[in-house]
């Protein structure tokens, strides 16, 4: 049971405490949103005259300012409504408890002490039931008024700063159980708020394993990105782009083999001096290497980089090419000249002097590189 002095400490709390700061907090608020107000008033023209909002928002921006100096302004007035509660709270209680110890001497003829211990238990049940709510709305009016003003609205506020940490719902639940085990409270009611805190800050407890490995994985990848992006840049790490190049499948490579006279290499550089000397410009320096990408018998023409053409010569083949007095069919396969797109045989070498006879052209595989169609 709550005695005299919980009663006046309650008092003393609600008039000298919260509803005196509230009431200092919202004239210094008042007053620095109103010098502020000017000031406020100059930035939104020149933010206008400068082009960097339009009509329409400096509209807006002036409603907010003059929505800000009215709430303030508000706010003041209110400060001074719930310090009035407060002291018409008091006032009350004094009136009830001289009044009370009146009645019960002159009207029922009790004594002095009878009267007095009497009425103040009264006039302190009635004094809880006036004052509890009297506290709650200066707290309320003190916490609106001590808010730092931003976008978020206060319940946002409130739920973010709520279920920032698990240990601030484990704190909350130790007090609701305190609450639920004091004698004369009611337990259910307290027990239920204090398992769904304790619940809550439990699941809360397992997000941040999970939040931390992938701000560990985040980490990495951020790394690897930095690690990337500051390396130099160099003539070595850019590709060289040649004019004209040739690639060949690892079987084609015999051609260029210099044990075998480098057949391909030398009719290159006479279809360059030919052309060279038929059109008066020098071609560019053909390029050959080994493509390890490409099948095992095609080869690959690149200008600038891009492919031009490609084709498979078979390896161990030569290719039989019919002509006016080619008669009979000769064993082989069927094929298509990679140079001319004419329809050609490739025949195995020991049918050479054979295919010769019955009238066809021998073609050699190094004539079959250069052409591009």
């Amino acid at each position: 049971m709550l005695s005299r002095s919980d009663l006046l400490t309650l008092l003393t709390i609600n008039f000298i405490v919260v509803t005196k700061g509230a009431e200092r907090i919202s004239e210094v608020s008042a007053r620095f949103t109103l010098d502020a107000m000017p000031g406020k008033q100059m930035a939104i023209d020149a933010d206008l005259n400068a082009g960097l909002i339009n009509q329409a928002q400096a509209q807006t921006r002036r409603k907010d300012v003059a929505s800000e100096a009215d709430f303030y302004g508000a706010m003041d007035g209110a400060s001074k409504f719930v310090r009035g509660d407060a002291i018409a709270g008091m006032m009350i209680l004094a009136i009830n408890l001289i009044g009370g110890v009146c009645i019960g001497i002159f009207k029922y003829n009790l004594s002095a002490d009878a009267a007095f211990q009497q009425y103040v238990l009264m006039t302190i049940g009635d004094g809880l039931v006036a004052q509890i709510p009297s506290l709650l709305l200066s707290t309320a009016a003190a916490i609106i008024l001590t808010r730092v003003s931003d976008n978020g609205d206060i319940a946002h506020d409130v739920r973010n700063q709520l279920l920032a940490s698990p240990s601030v719902l484990y704190t909350a639940t130790g007090i609701m159980f305190v609450l639920a085990v004091v004698p004369g409270m009611p337990h259910l009611p307290f027990l239920l708020f204090s398992a769904l805190l304790g619940f809550t800050g439990w699941r809360m407890s397992k997000r941040p394993q999970a939040a931390e490995a992938e701000e560990k994985s985040l980490e990495t990848l951020t790394r690897t990105i930095t690690e990337t992006s500051e390396q130099q840049v160099s003539w070595e790490t850019i590709p060289l782009i040649e004019p004209i190049s040739l690639s060949l499948g690892y079987k084609l490579v015999a051609l260029v083999d210099k044990a075998q006279g480098n057949p391909l290499t030398q009719r290159i550089r006479g279809v360059r001096q030919v052309i060279s000397d038929g059109n008066g410009v020098l071609l560019p320096e053909i390029r050959i290497r080994e493509n390890f990408r490409l099948k095992p018998s095609q080869y690959a023409i690149f200008i600038n980089g891009i492919k031009a053409d490609e084709a498979d010569i078979p390896a161990d083949k030569l290719m039989a090419q019919p002509s006016s007095e080619t008669y009979g069919e000769i064993d082989g396969v069927l094929g298509n000249d990679p140079a001319y797109g004419m329809p050609v045989t490739w025949i195995q070498p020991a049918q050479k002097a054979k295919v010769l006879n019955m009238g066809y052209r021998d073609r050699q595989r190094q004539r079959d590189c250069y052409p591009c169609k």
